[in-house]
């Protein structure tokens, strides 16, 4: 957070009075705790409330420049091993059987088979926010402008396309034109940031990835944890939808739309 430019809507790191970011204590448990504040910044949750053309938009612009800002940034601890992080996907086969409706399983499933024959290495890397989801999206209630985005918490070293994905697979639509909104963001993200073609082609397998990995993640850790389950699976029911709905589209039509809205061209 402090790396990334002060002209961002993001929360700032507060310095105690010995001028470290962080500071430690003992709990009553014994255990070593460790503690930082953080400026307060305004707006409510994206998630909830109805999600514009501008608001798509909007999003586009605010995650390209937080990646645009980020592709400086260094840090011995990014390339740490997280569930969520997409690189690590194929992992996530020990844990698919926890998915019991077998739509579910199977939609999951393939997306997996599609991403062990996408070739990662050859993309751009770098440190990501790798969790742009609506929860961690503040807009403004007035207007529904973008307001900021909060939780670096999943940072990681990882493709650069899978922190575009991430922000899509959050955007699907109900109705005859599901990626309108994903097109919509690409453009505005292709604006400050222009994309590669390679990775532009592997965000449709990128997307998919990210979906199942909610359907599966979420579907394990509420038989882990029953009593939470209605939280832990709350973005359980758009990940289908957004499963199905790249299913129903043609391969080579998502492509075109995605290709030609990365370059500024929406179709």
């Amino acid at each position: 957070m402090e790396h990334v430019a002060l002209d961002l809507p993001i929360q700032r790191v507060i310095q105690t009075l010995g001028g470290t970011d962080i500071f430690s204590w003992s709990a009553v448990d014994g255990q070593k705790r460790f503690c930082y504040l953080l400026s307060y910044l305004d707006g409510a949750p994206m998630a909830g409330n109805v999600t514009s053309a501008e608001q798509q938009t909007g999003l586009g612009l605010i995650a390209a420049k937080v990646d645009r800002a980020l592709s400086g940034f260094k840090h011995p601890a990014a390339s740490h091993e997280l569930l969520w992080d997409l690189k690590h996907a194929a992992k996530l086969r020990a844990y698919l059987h926890r998915t019991e409706v077998p739509l579910h399983r199977n939609l999951a499933s393939e997306a997996l088979d599609r991403f062990d024959a996408l070739a990662l290495a050859p993309l751009r890397h770098q440190v990501i926010h790798n969790d742009l989801n609506p929860h961690n999206v503040l807009v403004w209630p007035e207007t529904g402008a973008i307001a900021g985005v909060i939780d670096f918490g999943d940072m990681v070293q990882s493709p650069l396309a899978c922190d575009v994905a991430v922000a899509c697979s959050y955007l699907f639509a109900n109705g005859s034109e599901p990626i309108a909104p994903l097109c919509r963001f690409l453009a505005a993200y292709g604006s400050v940031l222009p994309m590669r073609q390679d990775e532009i082609a592997a965000l449709p397998v990128l997307i998919a990835t990210r979906l199942a990995m909610t359907v599966i993640i979420t579907n394990w850790r509420a038989s882990q944890y029953p009593e939470n389950r209605d939280y832990i699976l709350r973005n359980q029911k758009s990940a289908v939808a957004g499963l199905l709905a790249l299913a129903a589209l043609p391969a080579d039509q998502v492509n075109e739309k995605f290709q030609s809205a990365a370059q500024g061209e929406l179709v």
